[in-house]
């Protein structure tokens, strides 16, 4: 199933977009130039995609962290941290989802701030 994603993802994606693999079972898209709606568009038509395609085994579906560079965020390792709480915040929400880091609850460490 892995084998396929990245060409499926790359379908989708638009011709600026950068797809690849990032660790075990994960990817990663890079949007250049995209804000928040439409990094939440692209996401959106990759799970569609997933979800709709036809696959060997049932039930094949994906969910999706996104996260979008501004002025304030200090680098892309939060650039990337911002995508990966996002990411686990899907999964943990019902899987087969797509949640940007703007919509999360503060974390623990960050109401003590």
């Amino acid at each position: 199933v892995l084998l396929l994603f990245g060409p499926l993802l790359l379908l989708v994606a638009r011709t600026t977009d950068f797809v690849a693999r990032y660790g075990g079972e994960e990817f990663v898209v890079l949007l250049p130039g995209a804000d928040r709606s439409v990094a939440m568009e692209v996401a959106e038509r990759m799970r569609k995609g997933i979800e709709e395609a036809t696959w060997k085994y049932p039930g094949v579906t994906a969910s999706f962290g996104a996260s979008t560079m501004y002025d304030a965020m200090p680098s892309a390792v939060e650039l990337f941290a911002a995508a990966d709480r996002a990411l686990y915040c899907s999964k943990a929400s019902g899987r087969n989802r797509v949640t940007h880091f703007e919509n999360l609850p503060a974390w623990p460490e960050e109401r003590a701030a």
